[in-house]
């Protein structure tokens, strides 16, 4: 087997004749970010030294505003438990229960406050002329 290497320095295995390239994780990570659906933050840690950037902190990532609306929490927790062949993690689905009650909590206190609850306003259609023909 061949070992190729990617721009961001991870190997891959490839067999007899075909090439197989790593994806640059780095890039795809970068991609990610730019596009909202992962967020960056460098934290320090104790005495770790992978995963650290030049100025010492430790990269991490969380999930990102446009993933949290396109995927959900949920789904991300299920497919990681899938990727590890693991059980979900009840408190992590018990977290995102508590989120969603008091985010639909909070949605409620709003509408009661603007006053308009379950209110539907109705708008009055437009009136549309016919056209006269001129002659």
């Amino acid at each position: 087997r061949k070992k190729t290497r990617s721009s961001g320095g991870r190997q891959s295995l490839g067999g007899g004749s075909d090439l197989v390239e790593t994806p640059d994780i780095d890039a795809l990570l970068e991609k990610f970010v730019a596009q909202d659906y992962l967020l960056r933050d460098k934290i320090e840690e104790g005495d770790e030294t992978a995963g650290k950037s030049e100025d010492g902190k430790v990269i991490a990532y969380a999930m990102g505003p446009r993933a949290a609306m396109e995927v959900g929490r949920r789904q991300v927790v299920y497919f990681c438990s899938n990727v590890l062949d693991e059980k979900p993690d009840p408190t992590m689905l018990a977290e995102i229960d508590e989120d969603d009650e008091s985010s639909e909590e909070e949605e409620e206190e709003e509408e009661d406050e603007e006053g308009g609850g379950d209110q539907v306003l109705e708008e009055e259609p437009k009136k549309r002329g016919k056209r006269q023909k001129r002659g």
